[in-house]
This record gives structure tokens, sequence and C-alpha cells, in this order.
């Protein structure tokens, strides 16, 4: 059974690190601890985490060097940031999000969380909701936390369930890859 859905008592806390940042001081990773503080005993729980990078130089021309000098999912969303940016070249986008990992405990799941999530992290980090790009690549994850499914009928109907909670989320695909994108606003539509 799926626990009732408190929205103000979702937080998040974020610890952002300079030791795990690429070599050109463009992207500096971070974890986003998600937790429920409604718990009956007072006690927060630990629900879900977020993690990837930040920057503050979306514009960079540093970003994909940036990103290569991370791992290939860095490089494939510092990618789509870039052409996300080139875009939308009439907008400042002054900083970006990029997700490497999201998860949530099974009993959190379904509630439409991920846009909610991400609009909570981008007021944390006092970013201007308009001038922040957020992209993430999604790849459903074996019940357990036992890792990535193999490629196969199971994979593809649990990449399609997580696609479409994106999509209820506020997330689309950006272009033809494997990125998906939030589009610029300034509020979260998608957090109910």
């Amino acid at each position: 059974m799926k626990p009732t859905l408190e929205l103000d008592s979702i937080g998040i806390s974020v610890r952002i690190f300079r030791d795990d940042a690429d070599e050109y001081g463009v992207l500096r990773a971070f974890v986003a601890t998600v937790y429920d503080d409604a718990e009956s005993d007072g006690e927060s729980r630990q629900i879900g985490t977020i993690s990837g990078w930040v920057t503050w130089y979306a514009f960079s021309e540093r970003l994909l060097d940036a990103g290569d000098s991370i791992s290939t999912d860095a490089t494939t969303l510092s990618w789509a940031v870039k052409e996300i940016v080139e875009a939308h070249g009439d907008d400042l986008i002054s900083s970006a999000i990029l997700v490497d990992r999201m998860t949530l405990v099974e009993e959190w799941r379904g509630h439409k969380l991920s846009g909610a999530l991400i609009a909570n992290l981008i007021d944390l980090l006092q970013l201007e909701p308009l001038e922040t790009v957020v992209v993430l690549e999604p790849e459903p994850q074996l019940p357990g936390g036992g890792g990535p499914y193999e490629y196969g009928p199971e994979r593809d109907s649990a990449m399609a369930k997580l696609r479409s909670a994106y999509r209820k989320s506020g997330f689309d695909p950006w272009g033809d890859g494997p990125a998906w994108w939030r589009p610029l606003r300034a509020t979260d539509d998608h957090s109910d």
C-alpha cells in the first residue's frame, strides 16, 4: 500500500563535492538526500537520493570537456545541456543540473515526485528556475538496488514505465538522443 503523500513533509539536503569535480572547474558533483519528515515518531526517514553534477556555467565552452573528464553519462548529459543552451540562444540559461541517478524507495514511487523534487533542489541551490536546465538519462533499475536491467522485454517494460513517470513529472525527450530535459519554467506544474 502506498503511503499518504504529504508533499510539505518531503525535504532535501544536498552535499556538493569539490573532490569529485572535473578538472576544468565547470561541474561539481552533488548528492541530494530526499527525506520524509511525516513519520509518526518525529524522525526523518530517507526515502531517496538524487545524484549528478551541477554547474553555474551552463554556457561554458569547457562543458563538454568537463563532462568527458568525468564519465560517459556526464558526457551525454553535458552534450544535451550544450544543445539546449544553443537552441535557446535568446534565453539566459546560466546553470544546469545533470541528474545521473534519481531513486525513491518502492512505496514512494508512482506519486509523480520527480518534478517536485527537482523544483525543491533548484530552490535549495538558489538557482533561477527560468535560467536552469535539468537533464537526465532514464535508466530503469532492478528492484532492491540490483543495478540496471539486462536488455530485453523486461527492461523495455520497465523503461516504458520510467519514461511515462518522467513525462508525467514534466520531463520530455531532448532531440533523438537518450537525454530528457525539464523545459524551462518558473514553477513546477507537474508536482501534484
